[in-house]
């Protein structure tokens, strides 16, 4: 006979226990070290599995001499778990905090960039939000907007360009600055390189890692220019990094403006008067509509938005 999967069906049918158990066996391939990862017998392991698959009519691995190897519908049972697992972590922080009476942790986003590190310790060092539990996410930019939505950060910070903002988010300016290409011994600009991308997109870049505004938003550009990405990446995180590449490899890399001086220092390089600037970085802060009126949130931005002028 078919189970009845029916939404409302499925969730008095399923225990969460169960699925747990699940995953530990998906992660270990094996029944008796899911158990001692859990501190369970093998039977029980075994029988919580077998009672879930009846349950639901499907196979969920496959048993063999080399393991437990797992079927398509099991990574999706597994995927289902985590995403409960992260939401009742969530929703029992939240319980705990209101039966304490105390205000949630303020959680702030960001993407990695310039300016980061000075905002984040004049917050850390006012005596206004001393008493402010926060915390500080790095993330790449798409997690920072499903994070937003999901409610696990109360503000993010992030490039904005080629981003379509949700009409629920509200959106505060920070700052903007302006790149071009740098190669060996002169500087380009960004319509140059595109113009030409049939020739530089054969050269090796060296680049930010993903995550970084800089990087995201020149992968954006290729994308909505539907142009390739270079084909040799090198992945660069310090200004030490970029010197020492440097002096290894002809490369092409992408420079703040503000950062000039310092690629001056280890390159015979100028920048051109007559090199266009027409790849800007706009960083903005975004958060919920209605957070923003909330005294707490709105004491942060002000200091964020203090510091960064």
């Amino acid at each position: 006979m078919r189970t009845d999967i029916s939404g409302a069906s499925l969730l008095t049918q399923f225990k969460l226990r169960q699925m747990e158990i699940i995953k530990e066996i998906y992660k270990h391939k094996s029944i008796a070290e899911a158990a001692d990862s859990m501190g369970l017998t093998a039977a029980a392991v075994s029988k919580a599995c077998v009672e879930f698959e009846t349950t639901m009519g499907i196979t969920l691995f496959h048993r063999t001499r080399k393991g437990m190897l797992p079927t398509e519908i099991c990574k999706s049972v597994v995927d289902s778990t985590v995403t409960i697992q992260t939401e009742l972590k969530l929703l029992s922080e939240k319980i705990i905090l209101s039966q304490r009476g105390e205000d949630r942790p303020i959680k702030i986003g960001f993407q990695e960039g310039p300016g980061n590190a000075e905002i984040f310790r004049a917050l850390r060092g006012l005596p206004s939000i001393r008493n402010y539990k926060i915390g500080f996410y790095n993330q790449k930019r798409e997690d920072l907007l499903i994070g937003l939505k999901r409610d696990e950060f109360d503000i993010i910070i992030l490039a904005r360009n080629c981003l379509d903002i949700d009409t629920s988010f509200v959106e505060i300016n920070l700052h903007k600055y302006g790149c071009f290409v740098a190669s060996a011994d002169q500087c380009h600009s960004f319509s140059h390189i595109f113009d030409n991308w049939h020739i530089f997109g054969k050269k090796t870049w060296a680049l930010l890692p993903v995550g970084y505004a800089i990087r995201d938003e020149f992968e954006a550009l290729l994308k909505a220019r539907k142009l390739s990405r270079p084909d040799e990446i090198i992945e660069y995180n310090s200004r030490s990094a970029l010197k020492w590449i440097a002096d290894l490899y002809d490369i092409f890399t992408i420079i703040p403006d503000y950062a000039m001086k310092d690629l001056m220092q280890f390159r015979n390089i100028s920048k051109p008067e007559e090199v266009e600037v027409d790849f800007i970085i706009r960083i903005s802060i975004l958060l919920k509509s209605g957070f923003h009126d909330k005294k707490h949130i709105k004491n942060i931005i002000e200091i964020i938005s203090t510091n960064d002028s």
